[in-house]
């Protein structure tokens, strides 16, 4: 198992910070400090520090708050999550929550998420909270009461009505 590496920024010189703040502005009204430079595909800001490239938001939240573990994906028990504002480009660590992965995941819009809040099927009926039929590898939440619609209505086999009168039989 690997060690975990942070992000830990050590104390920063006059004319390091006066550079890295001035690629900000401060929203008037919600607070957030927009990078204003240099943004990702995703509309997150990064800059460069000491030679390495490092995402705006994750090195003003280890820089004024907390060390925080670098990397992404499973790896990772925490995400930085922009739990107030929902603005990629935000530096503001009062608008950063660290949560874990499936959190920040579950707090999206994506299909996962979407099907992670649902709490009814089409039909109206209540599905389980936890997943309840293995399907292609992966378990998944069915509706019970749609499963047992569909085994009545569906034709009886005679090959295991045989099967069951061989075993009766024996």
């Amino acid at each position: 198992m690997t060690k975990t590496e942070y992000l830990i920024i050590p104390p920063l010189e006059t004319r390091e910070l006066a550079r890295i703040f001035s690629k900000f502005t401060i929203g008037h009204h919600s607070g957030c400090w927009i990078i204003t430079t240099n943004l990702n595909h995703q509309g997150y800001g990064r800059f460069h520090f000491r030679g390495r490239q490092e995402l705006s938001h994750r090195f003003m939240y280890a820089l004024l708050v907390h060390p925080i573990p670098r990397g992404k994906g499973g790896d990772l028990l925490v995400e930085l999550d922009h739990a107030v504002c929902d603005n990629p480009p935000c530096c503001n660590p009062l608008h950063l929550k660290l949560v874990t992965a499936r959190q920040n995941n579950l707090r999206g819009n994506s299909p996962a998420a979407t099907n992670a809040k649902r709490t009814h099927c089409i039909n109206g009926h209540v599905l389980p909270t936890t997943p309840n039929r293995e399907s292609k590898g992966r378990w998944r939440r069915r509706c019970l009461q749609c499963q047992q619609e569909v085994e009545a209505r569906r034709p009886p086999r005679p090959y295991r009505e045989a099967k069951w009168k061989l075993q009766q039989a024996r």
